[in-house]
């Protein structure tokens, strides 16, 4: 597809509204074939926003910075609940539990991350519970969830993912 062709090229180039744009445009289209496809690649493009922001310590305290994660996160959230039924694998879940709990952590103190979004991190959390239901072994989902739990100071989650990845793969040391 040519607009998400336009999309990519000007996020290379830095330029956020005409990606936004292209994007816009592209999944306006309705692509019976290539529509999950460019809702994941727009959930990329959201995640790698939320970094470029939380990494720019003028961008992480922007009002129109905060603004601009929350609406591409907000459409993200949208896209993916809209389009659930076409997203056949666990990839899709992956990535918008990703920009969610992305978005809603702010690692400006690499050794003292923060929540900064509540709301944001339980549904982030959500989509990575609801994708361990369907595939209850997978431990990418879990090793964040782990993550979290350690960020929000949960022991009691924190021991009870550990157990789980314990059990199911015992030959790895996963950080305490």
């Amino acid at each position: 597809n040519l607009n998400l062709t336009k999309a990519i090229i000007s996020e290379s180039q830095g330029n956020p509204v005409t990606t936004i744009s292209g994007y816009q445009t592209t999944l306006a289209l309705r692509s019976p074939v290539g529509q999950e496809e460019t809702i994941a690649a727009f959930l990329k493009y959201a995640m790698s926003v939320a970094e470029q922001v939380d990494q720019n310590p003028q961008l992480r305290t922007a009002p129109e910075a905060q603004k601009l994660v929350a609406a591409l996160v907000a459409e993200g959230n949208s896209l993916f609940a809209e389009n659930r039924h076409i997203m056949s694998g666990l990839k899709d879940s992956y990535l918008a539990g990703a920009l969610n709990i992305r978005a809603a952590i702010s690692f400006a103190d690499e050794e003292k991350p923060v929540v900064s979004n509540p709301e944001f991190l339980a549904r982030g959390k959500a989509i990575y519970e609801e994708a361990l239901v369907l595939s209850p072994t997978r431990v990418e989902f879990m090793k964040v969830l782990l993550e979290v739990a350690k960020i929000e100071k949960d022991t009691v989650a924190t021991k009870k993912i550990l157990d789980r990845l314990n059990a199911l793969r015992p030959d790895v040391e996963w950080e305490q």
